[in-house]
């Protein structure tokens, strides 16, 4: 992934500029993790040592509690999961417990520039915490045990972005085939006729009870029949068994 950002880099010209959105597994310096024991690197890393000259900033991300998008394994379809309080003694709860229910952004020295401390306790931001990772596979049942990472955040990060509790994006409507999973996000519409498409529909709107004398199942599933058909987009489509009684000129 470093080698491909330095391909478009090179092919957009010197004074182009790039933002790549990750996972801070990905993002954050993996020589301040864990990650550097067992020989792992990451972008974050690589692109530091790379172009640590050229204006590199890393930006890391972390809440206390809230909903995420994930899989519960590779290759599932993503649910909405409920992401527990943070870990006691975590970076996550320290935050928590100093801007209760606010938003923070911290801006750390330069990692080039930083230094040991020259008496006392070091900075809450040179300490190791651990620090939670949420990617694409998550399991809230084992968030205490398996999805922090030792981080000294100050290099890990130039920057951190804390939201005390963050919720999934409403614009990320469950996938298709995963019923009873979510809500969807925004209506997509057929762009022949400007109404919603029967997949961007609930199910309970589709397929409403007949006690219920409702029309609406028509009046929704009438926009996708005729591409269902085969039938031109306008066209009056025949019931089957019937013919037509209009005659030939």
């Amino acid at each position: 992934m470093a080698d491909t950002l330095d391909r478009l880099m090179a092919h957009h010209g010197p004074q182009a500029k790039a933002v790549v959105w990750e996972h801070n597994t990905h993002v954050g310096d993996a020589r301040a993790t864990d990650m550097a024991d067992v020989g792992e690197v990451n972008v974050g890393q690589l692109v530091r040592e790379r172009h640590m000259g050229r204006g590199v900033v890393l930006v890391g991300f972390g809440s206390h509690s809230g909903t995420v998008l994930a899989a519960d394994a590779w290759g599932d379809v993503p649910r909405i999961m409920g992401v527990p309080p943070a870990r006691t003694g975590s970076l996550e709860d320290l935050l928590h417990r100093a801007v209760r229910g606010e938003r923070a952004l911290f801006v750390f020295p330069h990692v080039q520039l930083q230094g040991p401390p020259s008496a006392g306790r070091a900075e809450w931001f040179h300490e190791e915490h651990g620090h939670r990772a949420i990617g694409a596979v998550y399991r809230p049942r084992y968030d205490r045990v398996g999805n922090y990472v030792p981080t000294v955040l100050a290099q890990r990060y130039d920057a951190f972005c804390y939201l005390d509790r963050t919720v999934r994006s409403p614009r990320c409507a469950p996938w298709p085939g995963n019923p009873g999973r979510g809500r969807p996000g925004p209506r997509a519409c057929d762009p022949r006729r400007g109404r919603p498409t029967r997949r961007d529909v609930p199910r309970e709107r589709r397929f409403p009870s007949r006690r219920t004398g409702t029309r609406s199942r028509n009046r929704v599933c009438r926009p996708l029949r005729s591409d269902i058909a085969g039938v031109a987009p306008g066209a009056r489509r025949q019931k089957p068994g019937r013919t037509s009684s209009r005659r030939a000129p």
